[in-house]
């Protein structure tokens, strides 16, 4: 395997005519308002800015490194590490915009956009430097475009974007920025020096180790080894990488790619299902064995390993309980609707109003196994009522108790 590595600032990044595509094996973006607010830290406290000559000091600042597929001769390239990074940065930078177009200093903000927002190829069609499939247009319309337009997000993804564009957006603002230089007032020119130094220190001294390959299968093996020890990633996006890297075929579709979409939505289509981790965990001890959340990851790649996972099967039947698992979590009275069924929509609902989840690996098995006619309608219903009926007793134990 051939790595170069070399230390880039984010200008040397998007300044050039190259693409940077968030390839279909990278988890969504993440990042939590927590994660925005160090970052912001991070940037203000490396800038001094002198308020009686605007005269600005900066402070060089690491901020990882940044793994991609293709060379210095490549137009696109994929990011295999740091994508959350260069997300949340273009979300900075398009926000420096909109404030330099609110106080008329549109040329500065076209400046930043065509610089390290947006591009042209050689035909002179426009691009976003940073290209990510999985929440298009939303991304690119509310966010990426200079222009930008109101948009209802559609997906814990989007609406994880939407937040950290309204965190900035928020810190960006004239009296955020007071507060956070400790000055007592703000004029019209500190205002806007103030954007101008947190451009610069974003754009030319933030630095990154960038790192390339040149193969694909690199990139999934780099993936892993980089979040191995479950530093950054969780196990479900150890999982998603491992059984995309089988489909590197995405004509005349990407099946992977499109399960995986489909997933999602299924789990987040209802109230209190609990996010994908939740489920995946427990598909996992309905399905194989009781496992702790560290060591999910593990046990699959056992099997994985041993041949004993078919990458398609795995992915059909992920999706297949995911619909099945939802209406465990979040029963509807529709979904039971033969009369004969209604029992166990009534003790799924009780369960449901405990609010707890423990229960969901075995119940999951016992609707897979009543749907496969391994077991008796009846004897669905009385295991229910039962778990129903001491999930009742304990809650009601613990009432007295406390």
């Amino acid at each position: 395997m051939e790595l170069h590595a070399y230390t880039r600032t984010i200008s040397d990044l998007f300044s050039v005519k190259k693409k940077y595509v968030v390839p279909r094996f990278q988890r969504e973006y993440s990042w939590t308002r927590e994660r925005i607010s160090e970052l912001w830290d991070d940037i203000t406290s490396n800038i001094t800015i002198d308020r009686d000559d605007l005269s600005i000091k900066h402070e060089e600042y690491f901020i990882g490194s940044l793994v991609l597929i293709g060379n210095d001769k490549s137009i696109s390239m994929q990011i295999v590490d740091g994508q959350q990074r260069l997300t949340t940065l273009t979300i900075l930078l398009s926000d420096l915009c909109q404030r330099f177009i609110e106080i008329n200093k549109q040329n500065i903000a076209q400046s930043i956009q065509e610089n390290y927002i947006a591009g042209k190829d050689d035909d002179g069609d426009e691009y976003f430097k940073l290209e990510n499939e999985t929440p298009k247009p939303f991304f690119q319309t509310t966010i990426q475009h200079i222009d930008k337009q109101e948009g209802t997000p559609s997906s814990e993804e989007e609406k994880t974007l939407l937040n950290s564009h309204r965190e900035f957006y928020s810190y960006t603002s004239r009296e955020s920025l007071r507060r956070n230089f400790n000055w007592t007032n703000i004029s019209d020119e500190l205002y806007e020096t103030a954007l101008k130094a947190i451009r610069d220190q974003v754009v030319k001294y933030l630095k990154v180790i960038f790192i390339t390959v040149s193969e694909e299968d690199e990139a999934y093996t780099i993936f892993e080894t980089l979040n191995a020890r479950g530093m950054d990633l969780s196990f479900v996006d150890l999982i998603k990488n491992k059984v995309f890297k089988k489909f590197n075929t995405t004509h005349p579709d990407d099946f992977a790619k499109t399960k995986w979409k489909e997933l999602r939505k299924t789990i987040v289509s209802r109230d209190n299902v609990g996010g994908l981790e939740t489920f995946v965990r427990h598909w996992w001890i309905a399905q194989y064995n009781y496992t702790s959340k560290d060591n999910v990851y593990k046990h699959f790649k056992k099997l994985w390993n041993n041949n004993e996972i078919d990458p398609r099967d795995f992915l059909n039947e992920l999706v297949n309980d995911a619909a099945l698992y939802v209406k465990i979590s979040s029963p509807l009275a529709e979904d039971y609707q033969q009369q004969e069924e209604q029992e166990v929509y009534k003790s799924l609902a009780a369960l449901k109003n405990f609010n707890i989840s423990q229960q969901r690996p075995f119940i999951l098995s016992l609707l897979k196994s009543w749907e496969k006619s391994n077991l008796k309608l009846s004897d669905v219903k009385s295991i229910l009522s039962f778990i129903e009926k001491f999930h009742f007793s304990f809650n009601l134990c613990l009432t007295h108790k406390s």
